[in-house]
């Protein structure tokens, strides 16, 4: 070991001289030159990541998403610092090994967050700030496909965003993840006890994202399709078919999920199905086409949920259309321009009829792309609206919400 300590401090002398312009003398070291590269050493080899074993690999990877939200609710208005939950902050492990024809791997990743977008409201600009565990889960992979077993996203993640339009990072039929918490504001000027959150179908994207202890099966890619089913605990069950290929100056893009989810026990679902003796019931897709030549783009995804044995209803269904252009126009990366529109319908009550409470928010921004550096810089505007079918009154009424949100997401 001290031959090879010494091996270094001769290497980093040698360094020193060749990049410094001017030789490297032994005076100028000073007596205990050796000493203190050695403490050096020690200190450097305590904060080196190490490998239980050689033969599995370990990346650390991450994102770190952050942005600036304008608020007008038509009472007042504001700006905030959000950690951008559009593609929240993570820090992840992950790893594998290859041995007898199959790959073993594992992979752990926490949700680190200041204050979440979905989260803050009105009355708090901190809401959301911590940290969670999002997947902790090993795999085996083969000729046959793929087995996972715990925490990990379900095969409907992402089953609403299939998007080839490179702005993801701000716009997706994920309809809450702006404004979830924000209170409405009555025509009369009254800030309301409900959140935007309240009436939205697929309000934060459960219909397509769902991180749960399960155990899921994903097929080999055969033909442009992959095919993934799921169970999981507490009778949560559900099944996914993607579909990804190019077809000359094309690229098409869908998928089409389905999940159920029987509450049998205290704890809840994020979406609708809070209750025990619930059954939720969740079909959502989407499809995305690229024409590459010119970037021209257009993504569209749409979704119902029924829930039984919900006195309040809930049952609902959403769609999503965005259309923009994607081409290189600066140099370090593509310029993706878009609008947007969204829609949903959800029952007001055991009594309602479909329709009963409508939301639709329309929207348009730009994100550029830092290839080199794993960079996206981003900006958007939404104005949402919303109403209740048959109800009158200013109670019943509700004021636009407009919002601008421009950030940056880097990731490593």
């Amino acid at each position: 070991m001290r031959n090879n300590r010494m091996g270094f401090v001769i290497a980093m002398a040698l360094l020193v001289s060749g990049f410094g312009g001017s030789p490297l003398k032994a005076s100028n070291l000073g007596g205990n030159c050796c000493r203190d590269l050695d403490e050096r050493i020690n200190e450097l080899e305590a904060v080196t990541l190490r490998k239980g074993t050689r033969q599995t690999s370990v990346t650390i990877y991450g994102r770190v998403n952050t942005a600036l939200l304008y608020w007008n609710d038509g009472l007042g208005d504001d700006v905030y610092v959000v950690d951008n939950s559009q593609g929240e902050s993570r820090f992840g492990i992950k790893g594998s090994v290859k041995t007898a024809g199959y790959r073993f791997g594992y992979e752990l990743r926490v949700r680190v967050n200041g204050a979440a977008n979905n989260d803050i409201s009105q009355l708090d600009d901190d809401a959301g700030e911590g940290v969670a565990l999002k997947v902790a889960k090993v795999y085996l992979q083969g000729a046959f496909g793929k087995i996972t077993l715990g925490r990990s996203s379900s095969p409907n993640s992402g089953i609403t965003e299939i998007d080839l339009s490179g702005t993801k990072v701000v716009a997706t039929a994920r309809a809450g993840r702006w404004n979830e918490s924000f209170f409405l504001v009555q025509e009369n000027g009254v800030l309301s006890a409900s959140t935007w959150g309240d009436r939205y179908v697929n309000r934060a994207g459960h219909m397509g994202h769902t991180y749960r202890d399960q155990l899921r099966y994903d097929t080999p890619k055969l033909m442009g399709f992959a095919a993934s089913v799921t169970w999981g605990e507490d009778d949560f069950w559900g099944l996914a078919l993607r579909y990804a290929q190019s077809f000359g100056i094309f690229k098409l893009a869908a998928g089409i999920g389905y999940r159920e989810h029987h509450l049998s026990a205290n704890g809840g679902d994020p979406e609708d199905c809070s209750a025990v003796g619930y059954t939720c019931r969740y079909l959502a897709g989407s499809a995305a086409l690229l024409h590459t030549p010119t970037g021209v783009n257009v993504h569209f995804a749409t979704g119902v949920q029924d829930i039984s044995n919900d006195p309040n209803a809930n049952d609902g269904r959403f769609w999503y259309l965005k259309g923009g252009v994607k081409q290189n126009v600066f140099g370090p990366g593509a310029t993706a321009v878009y609008a947007e529109y969204y829609d949903s319908s959800k029952e007001a009550g055991a009594a309602g009829a479909l329709d009963d409470i409508n939301v639709n928010y329309w929207g348009f921004g730009a994100v550029q792309h830092f290839d080199a550096a794993a960079t996206e810089l981003y900006l958007g505007y939404r104005l949402y609206s919303t109403d209740t079918e048959g109800a009158v009154g200013p109670a019943n009424s509700f004021k636009d919400l407009a919002m601008v949100m421009g950030g940056m997401r880097i990731k490593f």
